[in-house]
């Protein structure tokens, strides 16, 4: 029994509806997708040359330029500073290559170098910082005391990155990548 308020419909104009209104939401999600992709690539693309800028800079500095006091433990580093800088030109060698041949596990491969060498400041000016500290914190041999965390905090956004490239990855992996 219909009520004398319903106005009854075409069905097909209601399928048409909605089929007009899935096409609507699968052209906004897939622009969305698209958004998110280059996003992403863009992002990559900005750490992989930055490290590749940024590592024959920091070599450059050469062992005079670690005489500072947040340099303490990295000095003793094998082959600091050219060593430490090779690990950071490597990932974001490898970061770029994976952006080129849009590759996410040679992307995630990139970040893991990256994310090392964040981790390997953190660790020798974290320990450097410490020590400063233990030693009852003379002001003539101050190290960066913001260094630490500013590093720390580029570890997380490349950790973060690889996680969104896993996740990606197992999409692609049980959906196709949609080429």
């Amino acid at each position: 029994m219909t009520n004398d308020h319903e106005v009854k419909r075409d069905p097909v104009s209601v399928m048409t509806e909605m089929f007009d209104s899935f096409e609507n939401f699968a052209r906004k999600a897939g622009a969305t997708e698209h958004n998110a992709v280059s996003y992403r690539l863009n992002l990559l693309w900005i750490h992989a040359t930055a490290a590749i800028l940024i590592a024959p800079l920091f070599a450059a500095i050469g062992q005079g330029g670690m005489a500072g006091p947040s340099f303490e433990f990295m000095r003793q580093i094998p082959g600091a500073p050219g060593s430490v800088a090779l690990i950071l030109g490597i990932g974001g060698f490898i970061l770029g290559l994976g952006c080129v041949l849009r590759h996410k596990r040679l992307e995630i491969v990139g970040l893991i170098g990256l994310t090392c060498w964040h981790l390997l400041i953190v660790t020798t000016f974290g320990a450097a910082v410490v020590g400063w500290y233990l030693d009852g914190s003379p002001p003539t041999r101050v190290p960066a005391i913001y260094a630490p965390v500013l590093y720390a905090h580029f570890a997380v956004i490349m950790v973060a990155h690889m996680i969104n490239l896993i996740r990606a990855q197992r999409v692609d992996e049980r959906y196709g990548d949609g080429s």
